[in-house]
């Protein structure tokens, strides 16, 4: 024996040992160099002190052993497996000794598992010379069986009880990604995610004391991959070991997954999908078939397809059977069907028939969709389009479809009737052949711009000239349509003929500037004659204010009839200067146009009843501020002057406010004759008395109305007692509040006071 001088004393024991034994061994480093080599090796193999060279244990082998092989056999890859330091191998071979005799050995050669030669390669070699019938077919069969183990499709592993690998097939270390040195460091739950190793070692300790286990797992290989794998282990083959079966199932999972993927895929579709055998028998009814045709999958799964079809189409159903089982397709048919319930349904559908591996036609798939919308929308597209068509035909105004280089394509009568061209003669023309050339490069530049997609249409009047050469006005408006896909595709022109209307513009601009120049002779008459009335109004105001003084001097100082007649005389012109006034507010409302303006209404009463000494008028106040302008205290001189006017010097007077949303309604109650019922209205028109003939020119009620209605507002006359005019009146106005000009105002018969 040959060992190392480092052993430690537990090695060196063993190497004790191993010279005592006849079987011949051989141990070498994980590197290939001779650990040890027994006395009986080196008998058998002529091998004397130093005749194992620089130490490596392959070099060695084929100085040695293999010059003395007489028969091949396998001794080259026992050889091997120290060379490439990976795998086993065994052999049986006739080897000649040192001393000429022809020996039958068997060698083997394995990974070390145990301490303290754990890693290191073992040959073991062993003479079985006299043996040979036994011992030849015992080692043939172990040799079968390891070529059986080595070439296994499936991986193949032995295991011990706590899962560590003690053995693994080539087919093995190809699944898990890892040599089968490595793997003979590992236990089997080492190739499991992190997470489940716990739960698989408690079942493995849980299982060890059955029979078999078996199931379905994904794996983790060494370089982080993972493999969906099927395995079964047979526990207890050998006292303590167990050999494990494992299956890349990857594949096949995937492609259950597709299965499945595609049965979902059939069951959500909108479409009927329908599965038929040869003979025309249905086998597979997804559930848009069942929302077609009312039959459940139990119903139609196994009858013949012919009852889908009504019976005036059922020759139509055998030609279609008939051309499957030929393998011919059925390419996208339109057709009726018939449900459970007796109706019937349109359909569109295909049928593509089904071969089997050797391309034999097994059976079909038929795509069924309802198509029922379908046709209602085609029909109704017809409808519309012959509905559109008849417009298009019959319409009053011209109208033309011209292509994208103006040219025309299409005309309607009304058109080709103002053009006077028949419509093969306007195909082909450019809208600028029958455009008055004056208006011609008007149109092409708009034309070009809608072409060019800078604007959607355009609209313009021009001229047209006619075949016969009438020119006409007309307004065109062009739009442009667009293809499917958004491109331009054509342009749609409508004409009307406008030439009636741009005559009687013509005539009416000629009829308004006729108006213009009267308006502008009218406002000048209008200024000279405000001119006059100024002159007027502002003379006879002069000679009222020296007539008044005379009439108060002879009021004074005359007695009898003729202070009678002075009396009389001086009320006359008295009159004349309030029609002066009221001529001169008359004037201001319709020729001044003044904004309205926050006016303090309470402020404005206040002063107007104190314009009024010696006459009984209550006012309680307050009042707020009201939108006018300057003419509001004319309205409260009239009516409170009507009130002392008509009812004489012992007439009750009282003003009222009362304020709503936004608005404020103005009493002004007196207890005089009152207002009939028969002149409520008219007191407010011109000229119009309605308490005593005589009495005044009945112009203060007529403004009265007018600045009413100028502040927004209205006014009405009430009986003061309810149904009793000759208890007084009770004249009523609304203004708008300032802070809120928006605001309603107060309905007429809401009532006044009683």
């Amino acid at each position: 024996m040959l060992p190392p001088s480092h052993l430690s004393g537990q090695a060196a024991v063993a190497c004790t040992f191993f010279d005592d034994i006849d079987v011949g061994l051989l141990i070498a480093s994980p590197d290939g160099r001779i650990f040890l080599i027994n006395r009986s090796l080196q008998e058998s193999l002529g091998i004397r002190d130093g005749g194992i060279g620089d130490g490596d244990a392959a070099a060695m082998l084929e100085a040695h052993l293999a010059p003395r092989v007489r028969d091949g056999g396998c001794i080259g890859q026992v050889i091997r497996t120290f060379r490439e330091g990976a795998g086993s191998a065994e052999a049986v071979c006739h080897i000649e000794t040192p001393d000429g005799e022809v020996r039958v050995m068997t060698f083997a050669s394995r990974i070390i598992a145990a301490e303290p030669f754990q890693g290191c390669r073992l040959l073991w070699v062993n003479d079985i010379t006299g043996r040979e019938p036994f011992c030849v077919q015992a080692e043939e069969r172990r040799c079968r069986l390891q070529a059986i183990f080595d070439n296994a499709p499936d991986a193949v592993l032995i295991v011990d009880d706590a899962g560590r690998c003690i053995d693994a097939n080539p087919a093995a270390s190809l699944l898990l990604g890892c040599a089968r040195d490595g793997l003979l460091t590992r236990t089997i739950f080492d190739f499991l995610p992190a997470g489940e190793r716990d739960a698989a070692r408690h079942r493995w300790e849980m299982s060890c004391a059955a029979g078999k286990i078996s199931g379905e797992q994904q794996i983790v290989r060494s370089d982080g991959s993972c493999l969906r794998v099927a395995w079964r282990v047979a526990l207890n083959v050998l006292p303590g070991q167990h050999l494990g079966f494992i299956r890349d199932i990857t594949a096949r999972k995937q492609t259950e997954l597709r299965l499945l993927h595609l049965a979902e895929i059939v069951e959500a579709s909108d479409d009927a999908i329908v599965g038929l055998a040869r003979d025309g028998t249905v086998t597979s009814w997804n559930r848009a078939a069942e929302r077609i045709y009312g039959y459940t999958a139990g119903e139609a799964i196994g009858r013949p397809a012919s009852l889908l079809a009504p019976p005036e189409r059922r020759d139509e159903t055998r030609s279609l059977i008939d051309r499957l089982a030929a393998g011919e397709p059925v390419e996208q048919t339109e057709t009726v069907r018939l449900r459970k319930d007796g109706t019937t349904v349109a359909v569109s559908f295909a049928v593509s028939p089904i071969r089997d591996a050797a391309g034999r036609v097994t059976g079909a798939s038929a795509t069924v969709r309802d198509i029922t919308r379908q046709k209602e929308t085609e029909r109704a597209l017809r409808e519309r389009e012959a509905w559109f068509r008849g417009i298009y035909e019959n319409a009053g105004i011209g109208m033309g479809i011209v292509d994208r280089g103006g040219h025309m394509v299409d005309s309607n009568p009304a058109l080709r009737n103002m053009l006077g061209y028949r419509a093969d003669e306007l195909s082909g023309m450019h809208f600028t052949d029958f455009t008055h050339p004056d208006d011609q490069a008007d149109e092409l530049a708009l034309f070009d711009e809608l072409i060019a997609e800078m604007r959607e249409r355009y609209q313009m009047e021009k001229r047209y000239v006619a075949r016969t050469g009438y020119v006409f006005w007309g307004r065109v408006t062009a739009t442009l349509v667009r293809d499917a896909d958004g491109h331009p595709q054509h342009v749609i022109r409508m004409v009307e003929d406008i030439h009636e209307r741009r005559q009687a513009e013509a005539a009416l601009a000629r009829r308004t500037a006729d108006l213009v120049r009267l308006i502008r002779q009218l406002k000048e008459a209008h200024a000279e004659a405000n001119l006059y009335l100024d002159i007027m109004t502002h003379d006879i105001r002069n000679a009222n204010n020296v007539s008044s003084a005379y009439a108060d001097l002879l009021v004074d100082v005359l007695a009898g009839d003729q202070w009678l007649y002075a009396r009389k005389l001086r009320d006359a012109i008295r009159r004349s200067t309030e029609i002066l006034a009221n001529v001169d507010t008359i004037r201001k409302i319709h020729t001044e146009a003044a904004p309205l303006f926050p006016v303090d209404l309470d402020a404005v009463i206040r002063a107007e009843v104190e314009g009024f000494p010696g006459v009984s008028v209550r006012y309680d106040g307050p009042a707020p501020e009201v939108l006018a302008d300057g003419l509001l205290p004319v309205i409260f001189v009239n009516l409170i002057g009507n009130a002392v006017k008509f009812g004489g010097p012992d007439v009750e007077i009282a003003v009222r406010v009362e304020e709503a949303a936004g608005t404020v309604r103005v009493s002004v109650e007196d207890t005089g004759p009152g207002v009939p019922d028969d002149l409520k209205e008219a007191v407010f028109h011109r000229f119009e008395r309605g308490r005593a003939k005589g009495k005044g020119e009945g112009l203060g009620l007529f403004i009265c109305r007018i600045l009413a209605e100028r502040y927004g507002g209205k006014i009405w006359v009430d009986d003061r007692a309810c149904g009793r005019p000759g208890k007084g009146a009770a004249f009523r106005f609304t203004l708008r509040k300032a802070e809120d000009p928006g605001d309603g105002v107060l309905a007429r018969d809401e009532g006044g006071v009683g």
